[in-house]
């Protein structure tokens, strides 16, 4: 499948002045389309993903994410740094179903994330579950693996 999704300028979120714990500034900025979300932590250049999730309708789905107080706590209580919303709208080409394209682009984000160390957050507001299989040995027969695999495992 050849999926293709257009990351929008990052939202900051703030404080809340209300009874949430973060508010995201320009909110209505984000679409009502189908597409993947990322909240994330920023220093200088550096991002380190939180939490990636996905959105049928995202403007609806990042709004209930920001009355989760579970999830809201545990972006809280991250290390220091500021704390940003990414968000990438699905682009469907024909015949794609954006539902099964969502979640096979979700899949590989947090994988990707999860093999360049990051430790995510899930629904629950707890870390994703992953195993780290090394590969050490021959290495002709590793040549097409990293040292480190990871492989993760759905709650």
């Amino acid at each position: 499948m050849d999926l293709e999704v257009r990351w929008l300028s990052p939202f900051n979120l703030v404080k809340s002045r209300t009874n949430l714990i973060y508010e995201v500034e320009n909110f209505e900025e984000i679409p009502e389309a189908p597409g993947i979300y990322v909240f994330g932590r920023a220093h200088g250049d550096s991002v380190s993903p939180l939490y990636i999730g996905k959105a049928v309708n995202l403007c609806s789905r990042i709004e209930q994410q920001l009355n989760n107080v579970k999830l809201m706590r545990a972006i809280e209580n991250a290390p220091n740094a500021y704390r940003v919303l990414y968000v990438a709208e699905f682009i469907g080409k024909g015949g794609q179903g954006a539902d099964k394209a969502i979640s096979v682009i979700e899949a590989a984000f947090i994988s990707a994330a999860m093999v360049e160390g990051f430790e995510l957050i899930n629904v629950k507001g707890t870390k994703t579950l992953a195993h780290t299989i090394s590969s050490t040995g021959n290495r002709e027969a590793r040549s097409w693996l990293p040292g480190n695999v990871i492989r993760l495992r759905r709650a």
